[in-house]
């Protein structure tokens, strides 16, 4: 990555060891559930019910199931119901991470809480994954040899190390 210039204008370019970028995976759940009259919900699968137990299980993914050093971010985009009051429906997650071997951890409990949240509901939910890309992981090895080239060719000040990912 390139940085803006300090005040000499000189050009710097910040550099990291490891991991410089997050990766991303998407999910969409749909939760159909059944209509029931107010007076008799036990004839009936509430999906408002069964989506928000599921978004508050997903949101506990993070927090209890992976390495507390290693960064992963759930965010709950959006939830929005069909026209029939027994359907909710085109709710998305965003997953980002910093590490490929949490991405699969997360990947795992997502499944098996949406089953269990369909089992225990009664309703009917359905996850669609999409892989986005990777985490962005630089060579050690390359990233000793640009730092060295680019401080005999521009000079000590040109190379900004970064403790954490951009």
């Amino acid at each position: 990555h390139l940085t803006p210039p300090p005040p000499d204008h000189t050009c710097q370019f910040a550099i990291k060891k490891g991991v410089i970028t997050s990766g991303f995976d998407l999910y969409r759940f749909d939760v159909h559930g059944k209509t029931a009259h107010g007076s008799q919900p036990q004839n009936g699968n509430d999906a408002i019910l069964a989506l928000s137990q599921l978004i508050v299980l997903l949101q506990q993914i993070v927090s209890r199931n992976t390495d507390p050093l290693k960064t992963a971010i759930l965010s709950v985009g959006t939830i929005s119901g069909g026209s029939r009051v027994h359907l909710t429906r085109h709710r998305w997650r965003l997953l980002q991470i910093y590490d490929n071997e949490t991405a699969k951890v997360i990947r795992d409990h997502t499944f098996a809480i949406a089953k269990g949240v369909e089992t225990l509901s009664g309703c009917k939910v359905d996850v669609q994954a999409l892989t986005g890309y990777a985490c962005v992981e630089n060579d050690d090895k390359l990233i000793d040899l640009i730092s060295e080239t680019l401080t005999e060719e521009l000079g000590e000040n040109s190379v900004v190390w970064l403790d954490e990912p951009a």
